[in-house]
Order: structure tokens, then C-alpha cells, then sequence
């Protein structure tokens, strides 16, 4: 269905405020799997995606938003829409346990997860939002402290609480 606004309904008998509504249906057998969108770019060298919204009869498990990886036969990224796991990402896995859920499907040397910063110095924070200390581990470049060193530093206290020289040497 194409409406005067000309967004697009498909499936739906109407549309919606948005440009593209996509709406899923049960099979023959009462089943839903959910639905989806399929983008091929193989064909021109590129990959194949499949996003799928889970409906109860998915193999992954129902109210979840998959990005799928076709040319790998894998699932990139999940996200949980409901119950206890309800706002959990996976990446790698249909079935994040933590807030993020990284599986690793490849082994040394690829990271399972990297970051990076052309700018600054890459930090990663944990933080306790109730009452407990704020803690960044710090690749630091030029400008902040041993360029090469890791630190990991106590946000809450100010200071270094060790720091991993490049030659291996620890300070505490």
C-alpha cells in the first residue's frame, strides 16, 4: 500500500507515519517466526545482511532485533526486546546474558573488542552508579604519562593506582 504521504505499507492494508512499515503474519501452521529485510550487495561484491525482528517461533527467541550476517552464517548483533534480558546487546551471540554480550568467533590476533582513538588516549570506564569507585584503564600516548603504558587509574581517588610500562616494568 502506497499512501498520499508516500510512505509504504507492505502486508499491512494501510501505512504508517514512517517511510517503510514491514508487517509480519502467521503461517499456514498458526507459526511466526518474524520478519525481516534482506539487503544483497553480493552479487556486486559486497555482503549479504539479513535484520529480522523475532517473532515466538524464531530459533533465536522472540522479541529480538538480529543483524545476520549471510556470507558468514552468523549472527552479528542482537538486541533483546523483552523479559529479564530486555535492552542486552549481543555481538556475536543470539543470546546476550550481560548488558553487552561479546562472543568471539575468531582467535588471536583478531580482538574481541578494540578500542581505539586517533585523539586523545582510549580509555574504557567502570563505574558503580551506586557508591562505588570510577575506574579507567588508559593506553596513553604523548601527553599522558609514559607514552605505551597502560594505566589504570582510580578516577574517584585522582591517581594511578598501576601503571604497565612498555618494557614491562610495573608501577603501584
Amino acid at each position: 500500500v502506497v499512501g498520499q504521504d508516500g510512505n509504504v505499507g507492505i502486508k499491512t492494508g494501510d501505512t504508517k507515519p514512517i517511510e517503510l512499515y514491514i508487517k509480519g503474519k502467521f503461517d499456514a501452521t498458526g507459526k511466526s517466526s518474524g520478519v525481516g529485510l534482506e539487503l544483497d550487495a553480493e552479487p556486486v561484491g559486497g555482503k549479504g545482511w539479513r535484520i529480522v525482528s523475532t517473532g515466538r517461533d524464531a530459533g533465536q527467541g522472540a522479541e529480538k532485533l538480529v543483524f545476520y550476517d549471510q556470507s558468514m552464517a552468523y549472527t552479528a548483533l542482537t538486541i533483546q526486546g523483552a523479559g529479564s534480558g530486555a535492552g542486552h546487546v549481543g555481538i556475536g551471540t543470539t543470546n546476550p546474558t550481560g548488558r553487552l554480550d561479546i562472543i568471539a568467533s575468531f582467535d588471536w590476533p583478531t580482538p574481541t573488542l578494540a578500542v581505539r582513538g586517533a585523539i586523545g588516549h582510549p580509555n574504557i570506564q567502570i563505574k558503580s552508579d551506586n557508591g562505588g569507585r570510577d575506574w579507567r584503564f588508559i593506553s596513553c600516548g604523548s601527553g599522558c604519562g609514559p607514552t605505551g603504558a597502560l594505566r589504570i587509574f582510580d578516577n574517584s581517588g585522582g591517581g594511578d593506582r598501576m601503571v604497565i610500562m612498555p618494557d614491562g616494568n610495573v608501577g603501584i
